[in-house]
């Protein structure tokens, strides 16, 4: 990030230090409501650039690695629910069927903390360490899951196009529901210690929400607006798949999950949630 002057059109030239020297390659500027320069401007490092403009001046095809997986920065909430360290790790939220994170055994909810002894941490996220390693590659991936330490082994795939991994973002967000509609309320239970009140999630509700049928948990029927789950955006219609690690397919299995963490000391759970078509989601929530 940069105070320097850039402005509409300087993206993809150089930026100087007062030496004279090229520190990097104006990339984008967050501007105000006239489009102009605010102030705040972003450029990728020089260090970054420099090997892939080697390769490109070669005539080199650039390769990224890529892992397959979706993953979620940790923040003072998760870590909380988890048990875990501040800005350390990344959380597994979705793995792709067929791609190396699968194929090597990592699974949703499992916390990155290294890749190939590098820490994963906000200065160097997951995505961008998995990206400046050889595709091929075998490297060992240390992680967090259900509060034990493992490594495991990862071969690194290569990074799709631009093009076929936007195809794959594709997600459907059916917020147009009414609080009146005729969706059934078989086994629906009063608000619980997370501020919300559940069911068991149904075909007929399935297909009321666009939720995938092969989805299994509970989905929010009311939020109470004085909630923790209100404020961080939980809404009717979200499907909680499971709590703290363990899967909640009927609403007696979520208050099981929260009774458990109210009995080891936690003021908070991390949700694994569904809404609509989109990637799943962690968040965490403070019980009451």
């Amino acid at each position: 990030q940069t105070d320097a002057a850039i402005n509409q059109g300087n993206s993809g030239g150089p930026m100087f230090d007062l030496a004279g020297n090229v520190i990097g390659i104006n990339s984008q500027i967050f501007a105000g409501q006239s489009g102009g320069n605010i102030g705040i401007g972003f450029a990728i490092p020089a260090d970054d650039a420099k090997p892939v403009i080697e390769k490109l001046m070669k005539g080199t095809t650039i390769a990224r690695g890529y892992l397959g997986v979706g993953p979620q920065p940790i923040d003072d909430d998760l870590a909380s629910s988890f048990g875990l360290q501040k800005n350390q790790g990344e959380l597994l939220r979705q793995i792709e069927p067929g791609q190396p994170a699968e194929k090597a055994g990592l699974k949703v909810g499992d916390v990155v903390l290294r890749v190939n002894g590098k820490p994963v941490n906000p200065d160097q996220s997951l995505s961008y360490l998995v990206a400046n390693i050889t595709p091929g590659s075998r490297v060992p991936i240390d992680i967090i899951r259900q509060g034990r330490p493992m490594t495991i082994a990862t071969v690194i795939g290569t990074r799709p196009s631009e093009e076929a991994l936007q195809a794959k973002a594709t997600g459907a967000d059916n917020d147009d529901m009414s609080d009146d509609d005729d969706t059934p309320t078989v086994g629906k239970i009063a608000p619980n210690a997370l501020g919300v009140t559940v069911q068991t999630l149904t075909p007929p509700i399935a297909r009321n929400f666009s939720i995938d049928s092969s989805v299994q948990g509970v989905v929010i029927a009311m939020v109470d607006p004085a909630s923790d789950a209100a404020s961080k955006g939980l809404k009717r219609g979200d499907v909680i798949i499971s709590a703290n690690g363990t899967p909640t397919p009927n609403p007696a299995a979520l208050g099981a999950a929260v009774t458990q963490a109210k009995s080891s000391g936690r003021t908070q759970v991390a949700l694994y949630v569904v809404r609509g078509r989109q990637p799943a989601f962690f968040i965490g929530v403070k019980l009451k």
